[in-house]
């Protein structure tokens, strides 16, 4: 049996769970084990001095010895209970506080490998991740805390209970072999059933977690597009996806519930079983005199707490299975995928001396891994000679944006070659390309720090930046207006992702850190998408200024920007199919297209009303030129397109670049002094700025939730379904039944006792007694803890569903809080969710079973000796006391710990959810620096925790020491002994109530034994108060989501509109509730029905914001002095009387920033509509595609509108995306369709479609009203009426073409092109500190 255990043990202990443990971890771990196992001689030395007290009962009641002899023989015995409470008391709580400590060292290691392991990883990685990034990386840190909950306190505890096995039985045999063999004969069985259930549980946990994943990755994109969510009323679709993939998960558990009971029950029966053969041969053995009773009672001690140790550790061997998985997952993260730096290839070791910006491109292909079959790049030749400014336009989904990451060295061509200096970028070292290559993304993005930060954030020398040296980055990018409106001007912090500004902001501030880096080389991805035309001219003008003689590749849609001595390459489904100069490339037919825009600039008389069908937009091809490309570089001397074109001149332009050039990125893996917490003036500020983010985090909302613990019992019937009541019930009754086996058996055990001394040969009836005790217990046992997890299981899924439905029910602006991030909303749904279930599950069943045991055992006792029970209960305050000490402590750290590890999770999520533009900006070593100093101080946090939490610990464990010795103490009242007196006072009255005949040794001993079992029952349940403190935590976390108000804007209004044109806005002032300035002030105009409107403005104008509140995503505000009768009426009606998804059901909003959902492209473009609706079905899906002109580039795809897309699946370019987010907006047919810069990521082929349709849609549908928020001249040409917004105010209205001829008018500034001045530059005002 010994050996069983010791290799499931091994088995158990193995890889997994010491996946991150190293040398500095050994030292503590030994020790750990080391003062466990001298803990664990508690009980066999407690089994010892309990069996020589029996042994002077049985000398009393056989007549053997007097009363005084009694007493002074159990007052020694006494004092060495109350030794080995201190024993206990140290032992314990050192082994707790070192466990702890480990489990805290092993997260910690975790989260640094994991962090330093995954930075390393590539590209494809994170994006072959089938739950989506974000899904991924939130549930590693689910797997971190799981894996420190397994290593620390359930470790300690198996640890504990293994050494306490070993010791009970080893102490056992010593004392009797043959009666110890004649107990136990039955483990040997039950330990072959645990192995053999325990793998099919590790199965199971897989499955579960797989399905958990899987909701979190619903709840995650429902989160992070909660604007669509809403605008399309699909809050109940989502939470009909998460519930699914819940249910899905809990049937995986109750299978894991079904096996760990059969474990449990094994064990169980197998405790109460071997008393049956033991209880006949232990009597025959003292009545025939070959064994003294002494001996038999510590054997059968030994032995009960050898199977109690077992029965209390199957619990907590499910926790270290669940750390086994987690930590497997967490090891496959780490050696799955493929490293950046993993091939020679992909890591290069050539660091040239000098960067000169010529790179030449040889034929390159290259597929992406989710479709390897199908070729973004397909043998295309580019060359961009050194100190020259390039183009590369086409259409959406040609590669354009691929060709600039593989440039930046993200991928590694599937064929082909790409020169840099001559040298094959394969041989290239990565950190210098990212030295020397900046790359500015399609999508802005900034950190969640200041303005200032994000801006530094360009210069390698980052932390020496002043604010007077952005000062030209920021003129260049014209945020000096911008930073003067900001309250803290550029030391606004930004927000998660940048939120806090707007599209065109975000824009600028990444043109500034591209302007402060000013690298050799700089590739621009649509730089100017979200600006306007004012804007867009005049830093174009100056970003060419700042790049002469530098090399810069420019990704674009927008025409205006190239002039005719520009060198453009045009691509198509991958390959270059026209190349030459603009002005040569105009008179080419088939490019006319692309060059109309330039055609069109300044012409003020309207548009041509002639129309291009879907068919012939989407069919549109280039012929490939038969002619080889030829170009003149900088000097004017021409050279072959594949020709590496470099001389001397541009070598010694870039020269003094040296020093720049050649820097390297900081070896990530190497020891610095500069990671520890200690030490610089600047580790100090941002320990310090932790701190106060700590305390902000745990005041935060929570408060409301004053008593987790009652308040989550409260909840468990009115979650229920009928059924699971019944279950409950049952359950219930099962643990009632339960626990008056631990009663019974201990007044079996007495009775077998008293066969010692009063000659009565009962031994085999009360045998049998106890063998119909474990059949009923094992029967109970099962369906208790079976049915305690099935209700417990329905439960926290009837939690988090309502939880989900209240995220999805608040209003906008909650989301914008700190603690309402998607990652924090996901987490504490997942997290939260398995550890609340424990509080029905496990916690209330053994409180429940504890409080039963005790007060059975109390009656029980008082019937027997009602006032020996009376003095016993008088320990109660104290344990109570020191119970509660230990609950609260650990409560208390528990939510500094949660709160710490919350702040390390952004770190985390922020670095690699955002790793292009990290490695783009080579920020690699200081998101390092900034994880290792939040881990460490997460570290430190949990090492105080352990050193508190220990020493209650080790005292709560001692307290069935101190309360036996109590009982076992009878002490006469003579003078030398007062000061014992009080502490004997249990069992010195005991033995004065026999000494006066008041009760008989009988009813003592009777007492003595049933309190003995019940308090040693009981005091299980302690240490479950770790595990409690944690569950208690994140039920707060729970129960914040679950009680969020339902006064939301959005649930007011109640009258269902049928109409929702005209539109009307009046005195319109509004500003978002997280900031001080006001966005929209005093706006009043009226958007006629059936007409075409476009609101246009500068960036930061507000245009918007007021996209936002027409779809009510924002509150309209309330009247009030400053501001009397703000308002918006839709058809007459105030918005703040409608019902809000009616009115979002006869309005279309397509964002700026595209939504794709994880799902098929027929299920994203029908998103949120009834399937059994006629909209949803295919037909009408594709004709929405076709209007929208994504049609032909779904049908290519293999599985067509079936393509998996969104996390996880085919990634998709900008302007598919957007086409995709089109044709669901008007596959809906709205009455009113809302385009907030719905073609700015378009090429124009796909914007001459969407103009086409809008135009179609306006004259061919009766009622439809459209709303255009546009830069774009074009798309304002469709509109019939303009609306010009400038600072939050109405400036302009009229026709386009009225406007446009106004002299000096606001729409001509945004829409004409204007001049440069002498000196070249726009802006000059000084940078506001």
């Amino acid at each position: 049996m010994a050996t069983a255990l010791r290799n499931y043990l091994r088995n158990l202990f193995s890889t997994p769970l010491a996946n991150f443990t190293t040398r500095k971890h050994v030292l503590a771990l030994a020790v750990a084990t080391i003062t466990c196992f001298f803990a664990s001689f508690t009980i066999p030395f407690f089994s010892i001095i309990l069996g020589q007290v029996f042994d002077e009962y049985t000398n009393f009641g056989r007549g053997e010895i007097t009363s005084q002899d009694l007493v002074r023989r159990v007052v020694r015995l006494c004092i060495e209970f109350l030794t080995l409470g201190v024993y206990a008391w140290f032992f314990n709580g050192i082994y707790f506080v070192l466990f702890v400590a480990f489990g805290e060292l092993q997260a910690a290691n975790a989260r640094n490998r994991l962090f330093e392991g995954l930075l390393k990883k590539d590209q494809r990685f994170f994006e072959e991740q089938e739950e989506g990034a974000r899904t991924f990386l939130g549930c590693i840190q689910i797997q971190i805390q799981e894996l420190q909950t397994a290593t620390s306190a359930s470790l300690a505890l198996v640890s504990q209970y293994t050494f306490r096995i070993l010791a009970c039985l080893g102490l056992a045999f010593y004392t009797s072999w043959n009666l110890t063999l004649v107990i136990i004969a039955g483990i040997p069985i039950a330990m072959m059933i645990v192995p053999y259930l325990s793998s099919k549980i590790n199965a199971r946990i897989e499955s579960q977690q797989n399905e958990l994943k899987a909701a979190s990755k619903v709840v995650n994109s429902s989160v992070v597009s909660i604007d669509a969510v809403k605008c399309l009323n699909a809050q109940g679709l989502e939470q009909e996806k998460f519930g699914r993939r819940v249910d899905k998960a809990a049937s995986h558990y109750i299978k894991i519930a079904n096996l760990n009971a059969i474990q449990i029950t094994a064990m169980r029966f197998m405790m109460f079983a071997m008393f049956v053969q033991g209880f006949w041969y232990g009597s025959y053995l003292v009545t025939s005199g070959k064994l003294g009773a002494g001996d038999v009672v510590r054997t059968f001690w030994t032995c009960s707490a050898a199977a109690q140790a077992i029965e209390s550790m199957m619990p907590h061997l499910l926790i270290l299975e669940k750390g086994k998985v987690a930590a497997s997952a967490l090891k496959k993260s780490l050696s799955s995928g493929s490293e950046e730096s993993s091939s020679e290839e992909m890591r290069g070791r050539l660091h040239p001396k000098h960067c000169n910006g010529n790179i030449t491109v040889k034929d390159l292909s290259f597929s992406y891994s989710s479709q390897p079959d199908r070729l973004v790049l397909n043998a295309a030749s580019f060359t961009f000679p050194a100190g020259t400014t390039t183009f590369v336009i086409g259409k959406s989904g040609s590669g354009k944006s691929t060709l600039g990451q593989l440039l930046t060295k993200f991928y590694l061509p599937t064929s082909g070659e790409i020169l840099i200096n001559g040298h094959p970028i394969r041989n290239i070292a990565v950190s210098w390309i990212r030295n020397n290559i900046a790359y500015v993304e399609q999508q802005s993005v900034l950190f969640n720090e200041s303005i200032f930060r994000n801006i530094a954030f360009g210069r390698h020398d980052r932390d020496d930046i002043r604010k007077e040296d952005v000062v030209e980055a920021t003129n260049l990018a014209m945020l000096a207006s911008t930073l003067q409106k900001l309250p803290k001007g550029i030391d606004t912090v930004v927000g998660e992702g940048g939120n806090a500004l707007s599209g065109g902001q975000k824009q600028r501030v990444a043109i500034a850190r591209a302007r402060l880096r000013d690298s050799p080389v700089l590739i621009l991805d649509e730089p100017t998408s979200a600006l306007d035309g004012v804007n867009r001219v005049q830093i174009m003008s100056a970003i060419r200024k700042w790049r002469e003689g530098k090399t810069t590749i420019i990704i674009t849609h927008d025409m205006s920007h190239i002039k005719d001595s520009d060198f453009v390459y045009v691509m198509e489904q991958g390959s270059v199919v026209q190349a030459g100069y603009k002005g040569e490339l105009k008179g080419e037919s088939t490019l006319s297209d692309f060059f109309r825009d330039d055609e069109d600039q300044g012409d003020d008389t309207g548009m041509s009303d002639s129309t291009i069908s879907s068919k012939e937009s989407s069919s549109f091809k280039l012929p490939l030129p038969s002619k080889s490309y030829v170009r003149k570089d900088a000097r004017g001397d021409s050279s072959n397109l594949n020709r590496h074109s470099v001389e001397g001149d541009a070598s010694s332009r870039i020269g003094s670049r040296a020093t720049h050039a050649d820097i390297e990125l900081e070896d990530l893996g190497s020891k610095n002094k500069t990671t520890g917490l200690e030490g610089s003036s600047k580790t100090a500020n941002l320990r310090r700025r932790f701190k106060r983010r700590l305390r902000k985090f745990q005041s935060g909302d929570t408060p409301a939730v004053k008593n987790p613990l009652r308040r989550a019992l409260r909840s468990v019937l009115p979650s229920l379904g009928n059924k699971q009541r019944l279950l409950l019930f049952v359950a219930f009754l099962c643990i009632i039944a339960h626990a008056s086996a631990t009663p019974i058996f201990s007044y079996l055990l007495s009775r077998l006792y008293q066969t010692w001394w009063n000659g009565q040969d009962d031994a085999t009836r009360w045998a049998l007694a106890v063998l119909g005790v474990a059949i009923g217990d094992a029967f109970t046992n099962y369906l208790m803890f079976y049915l305690s997890d099935v209700c417990a299981q329905g439960w926290v899924d009837s939690l988090r569903k309502q939880a989900l439905r209240r995220v999805l029910d608040q209003p906008r602006v909650w989301f914008e809080g700190e603690r309402n991030t998607a990652v924090e909303i996901t987490t504490c749904l997942h997290e939260s969710g398995e550890e609340v279930r424990d509080i029905v599950a496990r916690f209330s069943m053994f409180v429940l079973i504890a409080s039963t045991v005790t007060a059975m055992s109390i009656i029980w006792s008082l019937v027997l000796c009602w006032k020996l029970t009376l003095v016993a209960l008088s320990c109660g305050p104290v344990i109570y006391a020191i119970t509660m000490g230990f609950e609260r402590t650990s409560g208390i750290w528990d939510r500094r710990c949660t709160a710490a590890r919350a702040l390390t999770s952004e770190v985390f999520l922020e670095t690699f959810a955002e790793l292009r533009t990290v490695r783009t900006l080579t920020l690699e070593p200081y998101f390092h620096l900034k994880h290792l100093k939040a881990a460490a101080f997460c570290l430190r946090l949990g090492l105080r925790k352990a050193v508190y939490t220990g020493a209650l610990f080790g005292l709560v464990e001692s307290t069935t020491v101190f309360v036996a010795g109590k009982m076992s103490y009878p002490v006469q009242p003579l003078p030398d002994s007062r000061k014992l007196t009080r502490a004997a006072l249990i069992f010195y009255y005991g033995v004065t109530l026999v000494q006066v005949n008041e009760f008989t040794v009988d009813q003592v001993t009777s007492t003595n034994s049933v309190l003995l079992f019940s308090i040693g029952y009981a005091a299980t349940v302690l240490t479950w108060i770790p595990q409690i403190s944690t569950a208690r935590e994140f039920s707060r976390r729970l129960f914040r989501l679950i009680d969020l108000p339902t006064t939301s804007h959005e649930l007011a209004g109640t009258f269902a509109p049928t109409e929702a044109a005209p539109i009307t806005l009046t005195n319109l002032t509004f500003r978002y509730p997280s900031r001080d300035t006001y966005v929209l002030r005093n706006l009043t105009f009226t958007i006629r029905p059936g007409s075409c409107t476009a609101i246009v403005g500068r960036s930061g104008s507000g245009k918007s914001t007021l996209a936002s509140l027409l779809l009510s995503l924002y509150e309209t505000p309330a009247p009030n002095p400053l501001h009397p009768n703000p308002s918006i009426t839709l058809a007459g009606t105030d918005i703040r009387t409608l019902h809000t998804p009616t009115l979002r059901s006869l309005i279309s909003l397509v964002p700026q920033q595209p939504s794709i959902f994880p799902g098929t492209i027929m299920e994203n473009i029908s998103y949120g509509i009834d399937p059994h609706s006629p909209l949803s079905t295919l037909f009408s899906v594709r004709a929405a595609a076709v209007s929208a002109g994504i049609d032909d580039f779904i049908s290519s795809l293999p599985k067509g509108y079936q393509t998996v897309i969104g996390d996880g699946g085919v990634g998709l370019s900008g302007g598919q995306a957007q086409r995709i987010v089109i044709a669901r907006a008007l596959v809906r047919k709205p009455q009113v369709l809302v385009l907030d810069e719905a073609t700015s990521a378009l090429d124009r082929t796909s914007a001459v479609i969407i103009k086409q349709t809008i135009k179609r849609l306006v004259a061919e549908q009766s009622g439809l009203t459209v709303v255009i928020i546009t830069h774009s001249p074009e798309m304002m040409e469709v509109a019939d009426d303009v609306v010009v917004l400038e600072d939050g105010k109405v400036v302009e209205e009229g026709t386009y073409r009225a406007l446009a001829k106004r002299r000096n008018g606001k729409l001509g500034e945004l829409i004409e092109h204007p001049e440069e001045d002498d000196s070249g530059n726009y802006v000059c005002s000084p940078l506001a500190a």
